[in-house]
């Protein structure tokens, strides 16, 4: 393999797992309210102990 195989094939990797990271805080931007929800409930379960 040659060097810029090998760079490509790093570089390749990190621009997925970028696009991957950007993709989850779409979601998570858009979803913001029901996760805060989610987390609250989920807090509110753990302190009375369900």
């Amino acid at each position: 393999m040659k060097k810029g195989e090998l760079a490509w094939d790093k570089l390749g990797k990190w621009i997925l797992l970028l696009i991957f990271l950007i993709l989850i805080l779409i979601v998570v931007f858009k979803q913001k309210d029901q996760i805060m929800n989610a987390i609250k409930s989920l807090g509110i379960a753990l302190r009375f102990g369900g």
